[in-house]
């Protein structure tokens, strides 16, 4: 099962409450709080900071911690053979999935919006490469992202302050200077000549955004980027990739769509620490993330793709506290 879709099976609601529920809380009261008791001191570990006893009493505030831990507990990382409560056996560990499942199914409603989230610094590094072929050096231009429960991809940490967007106006500028022009194997040509011809310049400015945006593109949004690569006095192609970058749907992941697109995005997040590519936006479109066995496969062809590696850069390293050793 793919990670979206246990997120979904996890959040989907329901009427009864389940009695695995009380299964549940004792092992994690038993074998869990030993270690995730939500401290707040400042020499804490990242797994201490994990509040599990608020989670165990307002479930439906700590969504994004119940999920993290139901991934972990599931995949077998989590609890560790030498925890002080002993870890779990076979049997402790199907009841403790059973029973984070009965728990958050009893949630009236449905679960609340996700926060609004910019990318990250490192998202941000590989998906410039992705779209022109860049090794851009963000951290020159950006601040390190702040962290929230361990993670640096917390939505509550992930805004954007005038400072932060002045800097990222000046990284823009830098990618820009660095383009002789956007033609790249995303399959989209900015070029003069390309914008001239209506057709060809539809065609590639749909596939820009569409990779840019990571959903397909308006005709008003592709209208308003060929006016602008045509205007006599600005500066062609380069202001469709100025403002296409300075937009917030590129900075930020707007993930408010229930379609293919969105789990695409959600997917290539996950596990390639970047926006999704043409392949994947590919699937998306024909509908192939649609159905449970399709979307099991592409996630095996991600996985067993080199740009999966981030699951460790990223995920792995922040998750073991070992991130302050790489930065």
């Amino acid at each position: 099962m793919t990670p979206l879709l246990t997120l979904a099976l996890l959040c989907a609601p329901q009427n009864e409450i389940d009695p695995e529920i009380e299964g549940f809380r004792e092992l994690t009261e038993l074998v869990c709080m030993d270690c995730h008791r939500g401290s707040t001191d400042a020499g804490s570990t990242a797994a201490a900071r994990m509040d599990f006893e608020s989670a165990l009493s307002a479930p439906g505030q700590h969504l994004e911690l119940l999920t993290n831990a139901f991934a972990q507990v599931r995949q077998g990382f989590m609890p560790p053979a030498d925890t002080p409560g002993g870890g779990f056996d076979d049997a402790e560990r199907d009841e403790w999935i059973q029973g984070v499942r009965a728990l958050t199914r009893d949630l009236e409603g449905a679960p609340a919006p996700a926060t609004l989230r910019r990318m990250t610094r490192r998202q941000i590094k590989r998906t410039l490469r992705r779209l022109f072929g860049l090794d851009v050096p963000v951290e020159r231009f950006l601040p390190r992202d702040a962290s929230g429960y361990g993670f640096d991809t917390t939505g509550d940490t992930l805004f954007v302050t005038p400072l932060y967007y002045e800097s990222w106006y000046e990284c823009v500028d830098y990618v820009v200077g660095q383009l002789d022009a956007p033609e790249t194997d995303g399959g989209f040509d900015l070029t003069a000549a390309a914008l001239e011809d209506n057709e060809a310049a539809a065609a590639s400015l749909r596939q820009f955004l569409m990779l840019a945006f990571s959903r397909e593109a308006t005709d008003e949004e592709v209208a308003s980027r060929r006016e602008l690569a045509l205007d006599p006095d600005g500066d062609g192609w380069r202001d469709v990739v100025r403002a296409t970058l300075l937009s917030q749907e590129f900075l930020y992941r707007v993930e408010e769509r229930d379609d293919g697109y969105t789990l695409a995005s959600r997917l290539s997040f996950f596990l390639h620490g970047e926006r999704p590519g043409t392949e994947l936006l590919a699937h998306a479109a024909n509908g192939e993330l649609d159905g449970p066995e399709a979307a099991a496969k592409i996630v095996d062809a991600m996985l067993a793709d080199p740009a999966s590696r981030s699951l460790a850069e990223d995920f792995a390293t922040q998750w073991l506290g070992t991130s302050e050793l790489r930065d």
